[in-house]
């Protein structure tokens, strides 16, 4: 008795309340109107439709029970074809969105997840292998590493924490290296301000000294006793002249040679040695 009501009632139930009752097109309707009214861009002009679309559904109501006898073979027939094509294909017209919902989400995992991951795995499995390393890991998360589904999460999640501890060492090494550096720097600074302070006061030291001792050498005692010397040295000189002059002169005028008797060569030689030179008398 339900039944044969039911059916009466949707043939006489406009057309697109029939569509509408469908559990599929009556969930999507509400998703898309929640979707438009929570929207922040579409929720006030979408409100304004609605506000305006009132006046023209109340007319096309009345218009519509205006034109029921001429409207409702027509509404009956489409009904009719609606109930035949439920009952040759009832799934589309009673299936709850939960369960397409589950309905898909099973062929896909079984059709594209499942075989995508089998595909991958043994590159899954060396990238675990490497990433991992030496680490051990517990019985129940190598169980559920097993897997397809978390194998690569795993993997990638510990990859992420071992990046992230090799850019820590590698961050605290570059902040020793800064340290290191920086104290080096501060140092061989000290090490040079300190020697060039050092090598100005020697310098300091130095022009004070030829200064004393520019300031000595013209004074009145160094000069008092430079006047010996120098009268020394000029004396020395004037005696070094001189025999440069005799020595000159010696050698232009050389001695005359003497022979073995003692005479020079223009001298007669005695007849003997006790010999006198002959004195010519007056009486001869």
């Amino acid at each position: 008795m339900s039944t044969t009501t039911t059916e009466t009632s949707r043939t006489r139930s406009p057309f697109l309340h029939v569509v509408a009752s469908i559990p599929m097109i009556s969930s999507s309707l509400g998703t898309i109107n929640d979707t438009l009214t929570n929207n922040s861009y579409t929720r006030y002009p979408y409100a304004q439709r609605l506000r305006s679309s009132h006046p023209r559904l109340t007319s096309s109501q009345s218009l519509s029970r205006s034109n029921w006898p001429h409207h409702c073979p027509r509404r009956q027939h489409a009904n009719k074809a609606i109930d035949v094509v439920e009952s040759r294909y009832p799934y589309p017209f009673r299936a709850q969105p939960v369960e397409v919902q589950e309905t898909v989400s099973k062929a896909i995992n079984e059709k594209v997840t499942t075989p995508a991951y089998n595909r991958f795995a043994p590159l899954v499995d060396y990238i675990e292998s490497k990433v991992k390393g030496s680490e051990s890991v517990p019985s129940a998360v190598s169980q559920e590493r097993h897997l397809p589904n978390t194998k690569l999460n795993s993997s990638i999640k510990l990859l992420r924490t071992n990046i992230g501890r090799h850019l820590h060492d590698q961050s605290s090494i570059v902040q020793t290296a800064s340290k290191t550096a920086s104290s080096v720097s501060a140092s061989s600074y000290e090490r040079i301000n300190a020697l060039s302070d050092n090598m100005l006061a020697q310098l300091r030291k130095l022009q004070e000294a030829s200064s004393s001792f520019t300031a000595s050498l013209s004074g009145p005692s160094i000069q008092s006793r430079m006047t010996p010397i120098r009268q020394s040295y000029e004396d020395f000189a004037a005696a070094l002249s001189i025999l440069c002059v005799s020595d000159v002169l010696a050698r232009s005028h050389p001695e005359p040679s003497q022979n073995s008797n003692g005479h020079t060569n223009g001298d007669a030689a005695p007849v003997n040695g006790n010999a006198q030179p002959h004195v010519k008398e007056e009486g001869d």
